[in-house]
């Protein structure tokens, strides 16, 4: 999901109240449907945008990484810091403009999974989020 197209989803309560949850209510594993999607749409994004294949395939490589962690039961900020190794090397290695985009389709995850009250998968997220927002101020400095 890209910066403009985000606008329109947080914009639109029902959209992600109605339509977004209830497509994720009717799969049968919620973590692994929101991992493939989030890899999905990152993946078709980058084909649009024309990127490196050997670019959009490390990146592909690092985001289903982090998303296992994320997308998962174990609550991060609990665990051992090399376990969250996935998510500094994709952070690590992402272009900015990427982390931005990375960001956003964190934040709609987290609507998603708040809606569900899926709060473990919740806290995850943030975790990733704060990560991610880290690397945007360092690599902005």
């Amino acid at each position: 999901m890209t910066i403009p197209e985000s606008k329109q989803f947080f914009e639109d309560k029902g959209y992600l109240v109605g339509d977004a949850v209830q497509m994720y209510r009717t799969e049968d594993d919620k973590l692994l449907f929101a991992r493939m999607r989030f890899l999905h749409l990152f993946f078709e994004s980058g084909i649009k945008k024309n990127y490196d294949e050997q670019y959009l395939e490390k990146l592909c490589l690092y985001l289903d990484s982090m998303c296992s962690l994320v997308f998962n039961y174990n609550v991060l900020f609990t665990a051992e810091p090399a376990t969250h190794t996935p998510i500094n090397q994709l952070v690590f290695f992402a272009l900015p403009k990427d982390l931005h985009e990375i960001l956003l389709n964190l934040r709609f995850q987290e609507l998603i999974f708040a809606e569900l009250e899926e709060y473990e998968i919740c806290a995850n997220i943030s975790f990733a989020q704060q990560c991610v927002l880290n690397e945007i101020a360092r690599k902005s400095e």
